[in-house]
């Protein structure tokens, strides 16, 4: 039983440090991603724990900690998930060179950038029959 209460507690410091990684913004999307998959695992392994813990000793109440393991788990999680997300359309912005400066092509911007004041001439088109 001791062993059981001691993985579970590795288990649930696994999640609390990932939870601290994800919310100091650090790491490359790879990064992120290689520990999310094994938050994940821990997850699946905390439950499996858990049920041995309830099966040797039913006496005990195991509602307190499944509730905070769950709730530190999705909120890693989520925030994993969602930094992935800023991350990937950060990286996708098109880029465009106008006069030797390099654009970062937004909604914000692209009304600002140099390009946009250029008048095109007027382009007749032939007509056929």
């Amino acid at each position: 039983m001791k062993v059981l209460i001691g993985k579970r507690g590795f288990l649930k410091a696994t999640i609390t440090k990932f939870l601290e990684f994800v919310s100091g913004g650090n790491g490359s999307i790879y990064d992120i991603q290689c520990r999310l998959e094994k938050v994940e695992k821990a997850y699946d392994e905390f439950y499996n724990i858990q049920a041995e813990i309830a099966a040797l000793d039913e006496t005990i109440d195991h509602g307190d900690e499944n509730a905070v393991f769950e709730e530190n788990y999705y909120k890693a999680v989520s925030l994993a998930k969602k930094i992935i997300d800023q991350k990937r359309n950060e990286s996708s912005r098109p880029l465009v060179a106008v006069n030797d400066d390099v654009i970062n092509l937004t909604n914000s911007n692209v009304s600002e950038s140099p390009a946009s004041s250029v008048r095109l001439p007027v382009l007749e088109l032939p007509t056929f029959s």
